[in-house]
């Protein structure tokens, strides 16, 4: 059996490098760029300093806040396919990961491998009131799409589609949304895809109980 813990941010985001994307969104090509630029400044700068020093890294991380705040280096900048799925450019991208995912599920089905595909959430989708702490305080911007679960929906149908089992995380994850699920830390580490020790307790009941219905 092969499970594949599938994150929003999975769904491949080449279609957002390519000239036709970044001419259907002109508009954003400035911030994009800015963007790009602090990332690369980022990536020096942790090569030399991440592993040395305490100083750096919370520095790093209180700057991190404070430039999504002024929208300098929000990650929606360069735009993922799961923060706005009805787009253009949005369904391309998942339609390049489909095919990737397909071609996962025919290699496993030709080596006689179950496989069975499990679609985390990312926290902004677990309530309204978080979603509204990203767009408020972290600078982020995402279609309403996103927190109504269409990506979810969206993937789950495909593996409807071609008989490929799926297991949707999100209800397990909106059960109780005051109980905080991922590494969201104000003023610091903000990590809005990967779940903490509560998610992943939820992950594994989930995952038990699928393989073992």
């Amino acid at each position: 059996l092969v499970i594949l813990v599938f994150n929003l941010n999975d769904i491949l985001p080449k279609i957002f490098g390519t000239k036709t994307a970044r001419s259907a969104d002109g508009d954003r090509s400035i911030s994009r760029s800015i963007s790009r630029t602090s990332l690369d400044l980022r990536k020096m700068l942790d090569t030399g300093f991440r592993s040395r020093s305490h100083l750096y890294f919370l520095f790093r991380e209180r700057m991190k806040v404070v430039l999504r705040q002024f929208g300098i280096a929000s990650p929606t900048m360069v735009p993922l396919a799961a923060f706005d799925m009805e787009s253009e450019s949005g369904l391309a991208a998942w339609r390049d990961t489909s095919l990737a995912l397909l071609e996962i599920a025919a290699q496993l089905d030709r080596d006689k491998v179950k496989f069975l595909l499990a679609v985390l959430p990312v926290d902004m989708q677990l309530s309204p009131e978080i979603a509204n702490i990203y767009r408020r305080d972290y600078g982020f911007v995402f279609d309403d799409s996103l927190v109504n679960g269409l990506p979810q929906k969206i993937i789950a149908d495909f593996a409807r589609g071609h008989g490929i089992a799926c297991v949707d995380l999100l209800p397990s994850f909106r059960k109780d949304p005051r109980e905080q699920t991922f590494f969201r830390i104000y003023g610091g580490s903000i990590d809005w895809n990967h779940p903490n020790r509560l998610g992943h307790k939820i992950i594994g009941e989930q995952l038990n109980k699928a393989v073992n219905t």
